[in-house]
């Protein structure tokens, strides 16, 4: 079992890093960004749900969350959204949230038009709808990625995390399920489980990762809660991820990759790459990105209902939103951040590209 870690931001050891080729992918709007330009987004991400089928305690959406009645995103918009993005070379899009995204009710449609315009598709999800019917098997064909946020290994743990209705094993069915249909297709998606640690996990790491090796997913991620009174202190926080790391060096190198991410130490770099990774939200509203701890007032860019996503992305509000970004009310584990060195590498070292 290989694994990822972070405890400060450096660069990686080897150029064929997952991070170094994602920017490799999209280096000209890297250069453009460097230039303080805004390019359009290498990636779209739709909260197609304002409502979840859980009130977890650590969610830093639960208070935006409309549980007394379902909230989405008209099909017809979203459509519209994805179209209009495609249009202008976005190559990846991402159904997330917010609330549930597989809970809106024309979930299937949405990523097989998604599919079918040519986009990357990937899905964040809490994993309980994936046993409705066709769902798998349309998810292992249209989808490049899915990642299940699980943040335990236990029923038990399970329940205590994500309320005392939260059925593991329905959950476990579903990523089997998932695993089936992906098998059957000879598909290419890549599944994932999430683990966000805090207070009430930390002690169910090694089961996680234990049942990730069970049930053959390609990688289990961990990170830290942040913001919330279930938060693990810093010594908590050293402590743990040490002990992940050892424990993931124990399994053999044919089991799911362990990944972590958290930042311990040091001043949060200026936001750089936002512009790479737009978000719409379930009522149109555009903000500067998805990892904002959701600060509606401070970051959003405009409405997609008011002329599409191009007459507000990279126009003078935009702009002024990146320019107000204040890294200290940013998440500290925000996954933009991580390409920072890349980026700063590029910058100071780009007169040598014109070798090749």
């Amino acid at each position: 079992m290989t694994v990822e870690a972070s405890d400060n931001f450096h660069l990686p050891e080897s150029i064929f890093s997952e991070d170094t080729v994602r920017l490799i992918g999209c280096y000209e709007k890297v250069e453009q960004i460097i230039r303080g330009e805004v390019p359009p987004p290498e990636t779209i991400e739709l909260f197609v749900s304002n409502t979840c089928n859980f009130s977890c305690p650590h969610c830093l959406f639960l208070r935006s969350h409309n549980q007394s009645e379902q909230v989405f995103m008209p099909l017809g918009k979203a459509m519209s959204v994805l179209e209009e993005a495609r249009s202008r070379g976005v190559r990846a899009c991402e159904f997330s949230g917010g609330g549930e995204p597989l809970m809106h009710p024309d979930f299937i449609q949405l990523v097989k038009f998604a599919g079918t315009l040519g986009f990357q598709v990937g899905i964040i999800t809490n994993g309980t709808l994936l046993t409705r019917p066709n769902m798998a098997e349309v998810i292992a064909r249209y989808c490049a990625w899915l990642r299940v946020s699980l943040d335990a290994g236990t029923a038990d743990v399970y329940r205590r995390v994500h309320g005392q209705g939260a059925d593991f094993d329905q959950v476990l069915t579903g990523i089997t399920a998932l695993l089936v249909a992906r098998e059957a297709l000879n598909g290419r998606l890549r599944i994932g489980l999430k683990f966000l640690l805090s207070k009430l996990n930390i002690s169910d790491y090694n089961h996680a990762i234990d049942l990730a090796a069970q049930l053959g997913v390609d990688y289990i991620y961990f990170k830290a809660a942040v913001r919330c009174k279930q938060e693990l202190n810093l010594s908590e926080k050293r402590e743990v991820f040490s002990q992940i790391s050892e424990t993931a060096a124990h399994y053999g190198a044919n089991s799911p990759k362990v990944g972590m991410f958290c930042r311990l130490t040091g001043k949060l770099p200026d936001c750089i790459l936002s512009p790479l990774h737009a978000l719409v939200d379930y009522d149109g509203s555009i903000y500067v990105c998805p990892f904002f701890v959701h600060r509606r007032e401070k970051h959003l860019i405009g409405n997609v209902k008011n002329g599409g996503l191009f007459a507000h992305w990279s126009g003078p509000t935009h702009k002024a939103q990146i320019a107000a970004i204040n890294p200290t009310e940013c998440n500290p584990d925000c996954p933009m951040v991580k390409f920072d060195p890349i980026v700063e590498f590029i910058r100071q070292q780009s007169d040598l590209f014109a070798f090749f």
